[in-house]
Order: C-alpha cells, then sequence, then structure tokens
C-alpha cells in the first residue's frame, strides 16, 4: 500500500531512518495497523512520544492517507512514476544504506531501478578542461561496459558525466534535490530532458511542488552513493559538496575509485588525498580492469550475488593510457 509509506512521510518528527526501522518489522504495513494491536509494536519502534501520539491519531493518518493517494495521482498525471521502499521495483542497493529514502518519484525508464550495476561519477561544479574531459572519458567507458552512470544534473562534473553517457548511448540516472517539476539548474532543462528521451531516469525523493532547500543537496548525494555500487569523484577540493557524497559512499561501503590527477590544481586537491587514503586510481586500461574487478567483489558483498570477475590477461598486454 503506497499511500500508507508516503502519509508517514507527512508526521513530524518522523524521518526516513525511523520509518525504516517500521518497514524492517512491517514491510505489508497498511492503514489497518494504525487501529489494530500492532499499533503499539509500531510506537514502540518510533521511540517518540509526540510522534507516537500522531500515530494514535487515527482520523489524522486517515487525513494523511488520503493526500498521499491525491499525491500519488499528481505525479500520474505528470507521467512520473512514484515507488516506495515496500515496493518490489525499489532499488536493492539503496534499501540497504540506513536512511534509505522512503519514497522516490521517477520520470523516465523505472527499470534503471532494479540495475545493480551502477557507479556514481561526481565532482566539482567548477572542474578544468582536463577534469571535463576526464568525467566524460570515464563515463563513456562503464557505460560502453553495461554500466549505468548516476550523478546529479549539477553544473561541472555531473554534467560532463551525463553527456559523456547519452554521447555512447548509455543509461544515466539523475538525482535532483527538488521535486522533478523544476529542474536546478535551469542549464540544464535540456540535458533532463534528454536523459529521459534517450531511456534515463530522473528521481527524487521529493514531491512536485517541494521549495528547494539547501539541507536537500546534502541529502541528494546519499542516494548518488546509495544507488551505486561505486563512486567515482573526478575533481573535488579538499572541501566542497562532493565531499558529502565520498563520506556517505563510505559508510554505505561502496568502492571508491578517481582519475589521476594531470594537473596541480585547487580542483584536485581532495582527489590526491582520496588517493593517498583508500580510492582506488585509474590511469590506464590495466586500472579499469582492477577496478572492475574491485566493483565485482562489493558487488557480491553486498547483495551476495555471483559476479564474474574480469580475467586481467585481457588488457594486461596492452595497457592504454585514458586522459592523454
Amino acid at each position: 500500500m503506497k499511500s500508507i509509506w508516503i502519509a508517514l512521510t507527512y508526521i513530524k518528527g518522523l524521518g526516513p531512518k525511523r520509518i525504516k526501522k517500521v518497514y524492517i518489522e512491517f514491510p505489508h504495513l497498511t492503514f489497518a495497523d494504525f487501529k489494530g494491536p500492532n499499533l503499539e509494536k509500531i510506537k514502540k519502534i518510533i521511540g517518540n512520544k509526540k510522534v507516537s501520539e500522531t500515530l494514535s491519531d487515527i482520523e489524522l493518518i486517515a487525513q494523511y492517507t488520503k493526500k498521499a493517494e491525491e499525491t500519488i495521482r499528481l505525479h500520474e498525471k505528470n507521467d512520473i512514476s512514484v515507488v516506495t521502499i515496500a515496493d518490489n521495483n525499489y532499488p536493492e542497493l539503496l534499501k540497504k544504506i540506513d536512511d534509505s529514502p522512503i519514497v522516490l518519484y521517477c520520470k523516465g525508464d523505472v527499470d534503471l531501478l532494479q540495475q545493480s550495476k551502477s557507479i556514481a561519477v561526481v565532482g566539482t561544479r567548477h572542474p578544468t578542461a582536463k577534469g571535463e574531459g576526464m568525467a566524460r572519458r570515464i563515463a563513456k567507458i562503464f557505460s560502453e561496459k553495461g554500466y549505468v552512470i548516476v550523478s546529479g544534473l549539477a553544473l561541472g562534473i555531473d554534467t560532463e558525466a551525463h553527456k559523456g553517457t547519452l554521447e555512447v548511448n548509455g543509461k544515466t540516472v539523475a538525482v535532483l534535490a527538488n521535486g522533478l517539476d523544476t529542474i536546478t539548474p535551469k542549464e540544464n532543462k535540456k540535458l533532463a530532458e534528454e536523459i529521459v528521451q534517450k531511456g534515463g531516469l530522473l528521481i527524487s525523493e521529493y514531491p512536485i511542488r517541494t521549495k528547494t532547500f539547501r539541507a536537500a543537496f546534502v541529502q541528494r548525494d546519499r542516494i548518488q552513493s546509495g544507488l551505486s555500487i561505486a563512486v567515482c569523484p573526478v575533481q573535488t577540493d579538499i572541501k566542497g559538496g562532493t565531499q558529502h557524497t565520498i563520506k556517505f559512499a563510505r559508510s554505505q561501503n561502496r568502492l571508491l575509485f578517481c582519475p589521476t590527477p594531470l594537473e596541480q590544481v585547487p580542483a584536485t586537491r581532495g582527489i590526491e588525498a582520496l588517493l593517498k587514503e583508500d580510492a582506488l586510481p585509474i590511469r590506464n586500461s590495466h586500472d579499469i580492469v582492477i577496478v572492475e574487478n574491485s566493483i565485482s567483489k562489493r558487488l557480491q558483498e553486498l547483495t551476495n550475488s555471483e559476479e564474474i570477475p574480469v580475467k586481467l590477461e585481457q588488457t594486461s598486454v596492452v595497457q592504454l593510457d585514458l586522459f592523454d
């Protein structure tokens, strides 16, 4: 029942983490659970007095449920699919993070939500020309290998990642920090349209008519990494928005890999630091194979699937530089 999960997001003081705990115990939650013996169990899971009082107000829950049903209809009229955490097509990797978004509003090919072979290509809004080229190149390489490229539709590296994917007819997912009735930044409105037209997907955890707010951009970053098995920061300084995605990637046990910088500028300082810590480097075709094998192992760890490793000998004879 989609509407009950959306209704819970309307309750003040009840965030994704607590709703996720309810989902774990009651994956088939219905409106009836708020009128029967399960209500006390739900309130115990929530562990908040004020929220519990709201949950006990069955008339208010009914109002929120009706509002949720209206929200679903409104989005469907705008060709936007609504996917809740209880739906079968909710992304498997995203469901594994602690603060999974309870609702995803999607425009485009929702089947991409089922693709676990996804990587996020992210970075600064102010890249160098070499950084832009790297982002496009990385997106193209992995798109041609069958990966879905996830990014945030921001100016700079995100834009280049989406464009690079589309240039080779790959599939890309853009995660927005606002409702899908508004494209931010406005400079990327045509790019967003092209993503949908070419079989990609726009997603947001916010319904249409939601005003943009600063914290939403940070929260968006957890979804970018959460949808992906690996995250590739292309260029970033020591401080900046990309660092949020890197932090989320680590807490979510995602693989980190980066292109080896070809220049020493502020936009590469964060990358240099990452490569000294835990990120895998990519400089040539041999490195790509190593990254792919690491992705396969990480995917197997997180999903208990059996990924076939790439044979190193296939490309180790000729090591082609990727960014010269």
